[in-house]
């Protein structure tokens, strides 16, 4: 007879393979590979930046009218400007004319009539079409809420338009007050501070509402729920 040789292992059974794996001797099963997970695309449907470019679009053209028609929003500014005067008392008559083709506000006070004339530099026109110009260019940010942008817009521009009725209405206080050289510290330093702190209001409104606000979505994080097996204890 010759002799067997054998050449593997054997083949456990399956009742000394449970044996083994109780006794710990069996090594563990490699763990399965995890699935790779496709990052989620942050960026919108393509119906939400065609209607945010629409609104860029209106809020461009809208600025751009400020522009054009900052002449007839000079007249609108006269007449706002006239209206509050003669309900304040702080002129005897304050009616909106014209001034060697120049919108002005002519009012009568310590028995002298008094014309001031509202120049393209004064006008709300320029500081309004800028924001709606801003306001453009961060609807078309994915982060920022249209919600928020509008209420920023709607702060900042009503905030600019009060703003510059105080003003005129400085300006127009202080010549009748105190003549022409008080007239030019409130058209000069006066006036530009105020507005300087309005521009300065306007950009902190808009970063407050817009960009510090805008949260950031970015892909979700993906949870791995095949969590590994727990082993069965060894017994000793």
């Amino acid at each position: 007879m010759s002799d067997i040789t054998i050449t593997g292992n054997q083949p456990l059974s399956r009742r000394d393979r449970r044996e083994q794996q109780v006794h710990g001797t069996l090594p563990d099963p490699a763990p399965a590979p995890r699935p790779r997970v496709a990052p989620v695309r942050r960026a919108g449907s393509l119906l939400n930046r065609f209607v945010r470019a629409l609104v860029a679009l209106a809020f461009v053209a809208a600025g751009v009218l400020c522009f054009v028609y900052e002449r007839e929003l000079r007249f609108v500014e006269t007449e706002i400007q006239a209206w509050i005067m003669n309900s304040a008392g702080l002129a005897e008559t304050a009616v909106s004319s014209v001034n060697n083709g120049i919108p002005a506000i002519t009012f009568h006070a310590n028995d002298t009539w008094i014309s001031l004339r509202l120049i393209p530099q004064c006008s709300i026109a320029m500081y309004v079409g800028a924001v709606l110009l801003l306001s453009a260019i961060l609807i078309m940010v994915p982060r920022v809420r249209p919600v928020r942008l509008f209420a920023a817009l709607a702060i900042s521009g009503a905030g600019l338009i009060l703003l510059n009725q105080a003003r005129l209405l400085v300006n127009a206080v202080m010549f009748a007050e105190g003549g022409r050289e008080a007239f030019n510290w409130a058209h000069g330093p006066i006036g530009s501070a105020m507005m300087m702190i309005g521009v300065a209001g306007s950009l902190a409104v808009f970063f407050l509402l817009c960009i510090r606000r805008a949260k950031s979505t970015g892909p979700a994080a993906a949870v791995d729920q095949a969590a590994p097996a727990e082993q069965p204890e060894g017994r000793a």
